[in-house]
């Protein structure tokens, strides 16, 4: 009897347990869709963007990278009234697609043409706590008649989202892109033809360079790329 009574008053003990639990749980619920938020202030940094390059595993250069800070300051009602910072660390990078790659071409007078292509898109987004930190992307070419020269620029938007308020947090978008001029550098004339790898013999070879200058937070950067050119005969 004392056994079964025992059992009883365990059961009874567990029962009240889970259904305080379960009570709590949903208050909480019930509170943080009743909170209240509005953004009274934000920014984000200009003045203390820190550059630095962006190296390969062997110590090449690939890039520029970028970091600067952002911040909202939010006024919040939960359970009482309070003001908070909200910092979020954004990385910029800027990469040149070639660095002395080797082509083949016709030897065509460089394009003058100021245009260059731009192209938009986002890669991946990853989320910590109420803010959503975005990788969008930005692909720029100059294209000539046989090859192209490409650069990437991965730039980082931040998202603050509390339930109740959405807000883009402050960041720099890249602007102002100016295309440079594709430059000779130097023209090597081969008299006796020494390459016959892949069914064709190679004649001349020039280096040339392409730049172009993107914008960021009122900073100007400028971004290189070269390549050789061969000027081919194929062997038939």
């Amino acid at each position: 009897m004392k056994q079964k009574i025992f059992r009883i008053s365990i059961l009874l003990l567990a029962g009240i347990t889970i259904m305080t639990a379960c009570k709590k749980k949903k208050d909480n619920t019930k509170d943080q869709t009743n909170m209240v938020s509005e953004v009274i202030d934000n920014g984000a940094a200009e003045h203390d963007i820190v550059s630095m390059p962006w190296l390969d595993s062997n110590g090449d250069t690939l890039g520029t990278i970028l970091s600067y800070s952002t911040w909202l300051k939010v006024r919040s009602q939960y359970k009482s009234m309070s003001e908070d910072t909200v910092w979020a660390v954004l990385r910029d990078s800027l990469q040149a697609s070639h660095r002395g790659d080797t082509v083949r071409g016709a030897f065509n007078p460089p394009d003058t043409d100021e245009d260059i292509f731009v192209e938009c898109g986002k890669l991946r987004e990853i989320r910590n706590g109420y803010i959503t930190i975005i990788d969008s992307v930005m692909y720029l070419a100059d294209f000539e008649s046989s090859f192209e020269f490409l650069y990437k620029i991965v730039y980082q938007v931040a998202i603050y989202d509390d339930g109740y308020t959405r807000e883009i947090m402050p960041y720099h978008r890249p602007e102002n892109i100016r295309n440079g001029d594709i430059k000779i550098i130097e023209t090597d004339t081969i008299s006796v033809p020494y390459s016959f790898t892949g069914g064709y013999i190679v004649l001349a070879r020039r280096k040339l360079t392409h730049s172009i200058t993107v914008n960021i937070g009122g900073q100007d950067y400028t971004l290189s790329s070269s390549c050789i050119e061969e000027k081919i005969v194929e062997i038939l």
